[in-house]
């Protein structure tokens, strides 16, 4: 996991205050940073954890120019196909203009975020079937659309297109692997945290 701490490419990107994220013209400069350091660590570890300053406000322009503009070229393949973004520490005021600013547009587009409770959440456009399938991905780790099927009792095309709709956004990850009745995707959450190692 690549951890990138918001408050540091600020600084770099030569923005004062580090909690107030506003402003099209910082939003660009932090963009630009942001943009360097995945360049600095390469972009083959996912997914991209992105650490936001405590009690930070970022208005809708902000969430526009960095965040947004993140999420299209991680869907558009920039970053790689099986990379992801997680957004931590979020205030719910940040979270409220980033959906905003993703409904002005009407983007297709969602984040996972790891709010300041803790708790995660998918923010964006994201229909309740794919919330729903994704809750059901977090709880159980990992899924395959056979599993999808048994679970929910649904058709085996609308289970793949569920979870195939849920990768595509680079909201999960997908391996595969080879059974007797060919190949087998298996999607699986992003881990929240890093690994713990003994």
């Amino acid at each position: 996991m690549i951890h990138i701490n918001l408050e540091a490419v600020c600084s770099e990107a030569g923005v004062g205050n580090n909690t107030l994220l506003i402003t099209r013209e910082k939003g660009q400069k932090v963009y630009l940073s942001l943009l360097k350091h995945l360049q600095g660590v390469g972009v083959s570890i996912s997914p991209i954890k992105i650490i936001f300053p405590e009690n930070q406000l970022m208005d809708v322009s902000f969430a526009d120019e960095v965040v947004i503009r993140m999420g299209e070229e991680l869907v558009s393949g920039s970053f790689g196909e099986d990379q992801g973004i997680i957004l931590q520490g979020l205030g719910d005021d940040s979270i409220e203009n980033l959906t905003a600013a993703v409904r002005l547009q009407k983007l297709k587009i969602a984040f996972l975020v790891i709010k300041s409770s803790g708790e995660w959440d998918c923010v964006g456009q994201l229909e309740q079937n794919l919330r729903d399938t994704l809750n059901l991905l977090f709880n159980q780790g990992q899924l395959t659309a056979p599993d999808l099927v048994k679970q929910l009792g649904l058709a085996v095309n609308t289970a793949s297109t569920r979870l195939k709709r849920l990768y595509d956004l680079h909201l999960i990850k997908r391996d595969f692997e080879i059974t007797d009745n060919g190949l087998q995707y298996i999607y699986q959450f992003w881990p929240l945290e890093d690994p713990k190692h003994d």
